[in-house]
């Protein structure tokens, strides 16, 4: 039985005169989309960012496909058009100098980014990923026997948030114990305000980078004193065999930008998907007879519930997008989310469909040279995860008096605030 399509409600002129829609309309944001769609593939709005350039919203599949992917017209270097949130990104050390720029892997371009992607990919080369299953099932079994004899558990905290929390700070070579420290610090920038941060939210993030960028120089430096074979030695080595010698700043953002992307993303892709189990019995039960058909459903999971709802690009030159006119400078947001659920795109595009033809087109992970790296560790996670709650466990039912599907605070993120189900010991 499909999960019915969402209700859809009247979008207001407001909410189409300016960026970014108010936070009912992010937590339920199909019809807004919709909206928005029919419009044009990607929509101006008619007032400017406060520093005085144009937005764009692309919510079309064609139109984000196009950003994505053109990046001679789309650049993810914010500096310039967002330069108050750029600001949190700048380095942990300004007074040590480095070849690379202040950002992560996400809002750099060009050799910088193919550098930190190359960094970033050694940790799912094959080798390492033939590992990971064996780590993902151990957390995972461990996790579960936390709460199997209860017959209910909030998997928020105890599953979907705690596996990939853990297994990345082994599969890192970091402590497993600092797991709840590496939550603490990306849950601060989570919350973060994509478009005009408030002095609070500034102070917050700057303390939490501030302690995080600690961390990792701290971890570095016993690498440096006693090499092993851990994924953060290899970089080390890697940087400084590039570079002559060891550069701090580029591998504390470096390592900072690993825990937020591998972290949250994954932890909300791993809750919904368990809502959707708890939406559809028989689904359950054939998972459990056929674990080949979990990558399918994995897919369109994630199709329906991206964790990342949208991302800002900079229009580095004049272009046209879908038929609309974008000009140098301007500010556009691309929807993962909204992209993902083009009708022109996938046929009934908000119900869920296990045997989805062309799912694996979904922009939940992006697309084009910043397509998400670690899309074979969060589809891992989320595959081994399962298979292992599913084996331990029947009749997986959300408590929903219990449960909060409404996203958690934050701009960028779609992720369910509590998922609490009750189940039988298989």
């Amino acid at each position: 039985m499909p999960i019915p399509a969402p209700t859809l409600l009247e979008v207001s002129t407001d909410e189409l005169a300016a960026w970014p829609p108010p936070p009912d309309t992010r937590k339920q944001p199909a019809s807004y989309f919709n909206t928005l769609r029919e419009e044009a593939g990607i929509y101006r709005f008619a007032e400017p960012h406060p520093n005085g350039r144009p937005i764009y919203l692309a919510t079309s599949w064609k139109a984000v496909s196009h950003i994505l992917s053109h990046i001679d017209e789309f650049d993810s270097n914010l500096s310039h058009v967002l330069p108050d949130m750029a600001a949190l990104l700048n380095l942990p050390y300004p007074e040590v100098p480095t070849r690379y720029r202040p950002e992560g892997i996400a809002f750099t371009e060009g050799e910088d980014h193919d550098v930190k992607r190359a960094w970033a990919n050694k940790l799912f080369t094959p080798e390492r990923m033939a590992s990971y299953p064996a780590v993902i099932a151990e957390v995972a079994d461990r996790l579960i026997d936390g709460f199997i004899d209860a017959g209910t558990a909030n998997m928020s905290d105890a599953f979907a948030e705690a596996i990939p929390l853990e297994v990345l700070t082994i599969i890192m070579g970091m402590p497993r114990e600092d797991a709840a420290d590496v939550k603490r610090w990306t849950d601060i920038v989570t919350r973060l305000s994509m478009t005009a941060p408030t002095a609070e939210e500034i102070a917050r993030t700057e303390k939490a980078l501030d302690e995080s960028s600690d961390y990792v120089l701290e971890q570095c430096r016993m690498r440096l004193e006693n090499p092993t074979d851990d994924y953060l030695s290899e970089v080390i080595h890697d940087q400084i065999a590039r570079d002559g010698e060891f550069d701090q700043n580029a591998m504390v953002v470096h390592v900072r930008s690993m825990f937020l992307a591998a972290y949250h993303t994954t932890a909300a892709m791993v809750a919904a998907l368990i809502v959707h189990l708890t939406q559809m019995p028989e689904l359950q039960e054939s998972l459990r007879e056929d674990s080949g058909k979990f990558r399918k459903v994995i897919e369109e999971s994630v199709r329906m519930e991206g964790p990342l709802q949208w991302h800002p690009r900079s229009c580095v030159k004049d272009t046209v997008v879908d038929g609309i006119e974008v000009p140098a400078g301007a500010i556009v947001f691309t929807s993962f989310g909204a992209g993902s659920h083009d009708p022109e795109k996938f046929e009934n595009p908000y119900e869920f469909d296990a045997g989805r033809r062309n799912v694996m087109h979904h922009l939940s992970f992006g697309s084009g040279e910043h397509r998400c790296p670690g899309a074979p560790l969060a589809r891992l996670y989320a595959q081994v995860g399962l298979e292992r709650l599913l084996a331990r466990t029947k009749n997986l039912v959300l408590d929903e008096e219990a449960s909060d599907l409404t996203p958690l605070p934050g701009f960028n993120f779609r992720i369910p605030s509590r998922v609490v189900v009750t189940f039988d010991k298989a």
